[in-house]
């Protein structure tokens, strides 16, 4: 799978890391794979980064959106949801897709930033303000 998911040092988030060719089914995965983290708290934010990844595969992009969206909602953490969600993009296609995210993702109880620079989705998802 073309991503590394790890627990930032001071646990205030999980990291997704994606490099290279990724798929509906890697999203997907990554989720699953964060909720087996054991130090993984109920508040724990997460940054999905996608600077480093290509699309080879955009036909019906809106249903797969959506599709990982439902499937988040479906299989969520069971305890407060009340944490943020920030998805970094560079490039203008994967970021119209993670704004894309951001808009069939509404129902989701957590609170969602795109941005283009990791540090500033770091920064956003440390304040608790």
């Amino acid at each position: 799978m073309p991503v590394a998911t790890t627990l930032a040092e001071n646990g205030v988030y999980v990291h997704h890391l994606f490099t290279g060719e990724i798929s509906k089914d890697d999203i997907i995965d990554a989720y699953d794979e964060s909720l087996k983290i054991s130090d993984l708290k109920a508040d724990t934010s997460v940054i999905w980064e996608f600077r480093k990844v290509s699309l080879p595969n955009l036909t019906d992009t809106v249903n797969q959106v959506r599709a990982i969206a439902d499937y988040i909602k479906e299989n969520s953490r069971k305890e407060k949801s009340n944490y943020k969600v920030a998805l970094v993009a560079a490039d203008d296609l994967v970021f119209g897709l993670a704004r894309m995210y951001q808009s069939v993702a509404t129902f989701l109880p957590v609170e969602f930033m795109v941005f283009r620079k990791f540090t500033a989705a770091e920064d956003w998802v440390a304040n608790t303000d």
